[in-house]
């Protein structure tokens, strides 16, 4: 389903032109019934009130269009740019919000997949259900929706593609080439599900290895162990993915990572509801060692590498809890994740220390159809000494583009960015979506305890396309207001 879904919503996006496809209107559909199951019930209860709008092939709701009520969407992919005014159900497809789209009830997605914008509005909640499995057959000039039995192994999914994910490239290990798979006994009782993965890292010359095998007794909850053999670790995920760090390192040599190497085996125990909230608890053996920075090969730049700062190298125990939680309503959209890691010494390890991050990102209402982005994050040591394994840092394209990667590094750090946007046009630009203009500050600084904070900004105007930033940067602390020209392909998320 995923890669049949996928494909045609490639296929669409580069043919799609306003108009090309039209929802199907209003059939008869029927539900075969199941015991029990709320889901199940609000589908029945969904369906009785024949008050929908029926999209049974894959269908584009363009910014400018609207729907006046209820939407059911059978066995297709559906990108929504515009307006719907009440619930959407999905049974066995996919549904892509895009930038600017608005939901004015809830989400229900049943068996396949859903795919959120945080520039999207959705004033209900969001209920996706990948497991929950129907079959929808066309019948008697309608269509017929049959409850699917779970299979043994319901679920066995290769990661990547087929089993291969793309190779990730660092200053540090070269290239990463990455392997792995996950499979469920879904029709067991609390749902086993054991994944695996093994990296072979071309400068090191060896592999490494990382297990996950978890139990899952209710649908918000699991738990398990986790286990990793030569895992490369960093704390600088929020700043960048691992494919656009790689592009970046690869063509111009900026690698925003820095890294050291674990063996780590852990305890978890994790609280889920889909998209709206999470969390979980962790009792973790990390053993960390230092890496070093090597010379590789970058197309567009100096093949000497910056250094990879060394690490305090030995064995950490810790607890570390971990929260989240997103909400997208009529004062935006907001989404947070906090994190607590307590370590002493005295029960096991080389380090006692309290550290505490957050990280916010806040999408607040703005005039006509502008819009404005917020991001801030705050971490460090709230007791203790903390290990230089627990550092992370910023600066680069991305946050304060005027400074090298990376250049403010420590146990403890503040940064936060306003972004204003402005759309260039009124319609999308076909599948790359909105042009904006826009203007953004960012500021941040990075200490250790007993040194004084020292705030550095930045000043940036430019173009937004796609994701894909074009800008102007400035420094205001300094007297010449040298712009740098800054191509950016990602800024800070809550990863």
């Amino acid at each position: 389903m995923r890669l049949r879904s996928a494909l045609a919503v490639l296929f669409f996006m580069a043919l799609s032109v306003p108009g090309m496809t039209q929802p199907i209107l209003a059939q008869d559909v029927r539900l075969s019934s199941r015991d029990g199951g709320a889901v199940h019930l609000g589908l029945s209860e969904f369906l009785s009130k024949n008050q929908y709008d029926l999209w049974a092939r894959d269908t584009l709701l363009q910014s400018d269009q609207s729907v006046p009520g209820d939407l059911l969407i059978l066995q297709a992919s559906v990108r929504i740019s515009g307006r719907v005014d009440g619930d959407v159900f999905v049974v066995d497809g996919d549904l892509f919000l895009r930038p600017g789209a608005s939901i004015g009830g809830n989400i229900v997605v049943l068996g396949g997949g859903f795919y959120g914008s945080q520039l999207a509005t959705v004033d209900g909640e969001v209920d996706d259900q990948p497991r929950a499995r129907y079959e929808v057959l066309p019948e008697a000039g309608g269509y017929h929706i049959y409850p699917a039995a779970p299979r043994p192994l319901e679920m066995f999914r290769p990661h990547g593609l087929s089993g291969i994910k793309l190779p990730s490239y660092q200053r540090v290990n070269g290239w990463i080439l990455e392997a792995g798979a996950t499979a469920q006994a879904t029709g067991t009782p609390w749902q086993p599900s054991l994944e695996g993965v093994v990296r072979f890292r071309t400068t090191q010359n060896n592999f490494g290895a990382s297990v996950r095998q978890m139990w899952h007794p209710a649908r918000t909850f699991r738990f398990g162990v986790e286990a990793g053999v030569r895992e490369t670790a960093h704390h600088e995920q929020w700043l960048r993915p691992d494919f656009t760090n790689t592009v970046s390192y690869l063509f111009v040599g900026q690698d925003f990572r820095n890294y050291h190497e674990s063996d780590r085996l852990a305890l978890v125990l994790e609280w889920v509801d889909e998209d709206r909230w999470g969390g979980g608890i962790i009792i973790q053996r990390e053993d960390a060692s230092s890496l070093v920075a090597t010379e590789h090969t970058v197309i567009f730049g100096s093949d000497l590498p910056r250094s990879n700062p060394g690490i305090d190298d030995g064995v950490v125990w810790s607890l570390k809890a971990t929260g989240r939680m997103s909400h997208s309503g009529r004062a935006g959209t907001l989404g947070t994740v906090a994190e607590l890691e307590v370590a002493d010494s005295t029960v096991g390890g080389m380090a006692s220390y309290a550290l505490a991050s957050i990280r916010a990102q806040w999408e607040p209402p703005a005039p006509g159809n502008h819009q404005i982005e917020l991001f801030g994050m705050a971490r460090g040591d709230i007791s203790g000494v903390l290990p230089r394994q627990r550092w992370t840092g910023f600066g680069g394209r991305g946050t304060l583009p005027t400074f090298a990667p990376l250049a403010f590094f420590g146990p403890r750090i503040v940064y936060g960015q306003a972004t204003y946007l402005v759309p260039l046009s009124r319609k999308e630009a076909g599948p790359l979506g909105f042009p904006y203009a826009f203007a953004r500050a960012a500021f941040g600084a990075a200490w250790r305890s007993g040194d004084s904070a020292d705030f550095e900004s930045n000043l940036l105007v430019g173009f937004r396309v796609a994701g894909l930033e074009l800008a102007l940067a400035v420094d205001p602390s300094v007297d010449d207001l040298d712009p740098s020209v800054v191509f950016t392909l990602a800024t800070p998320t809550l990863r």
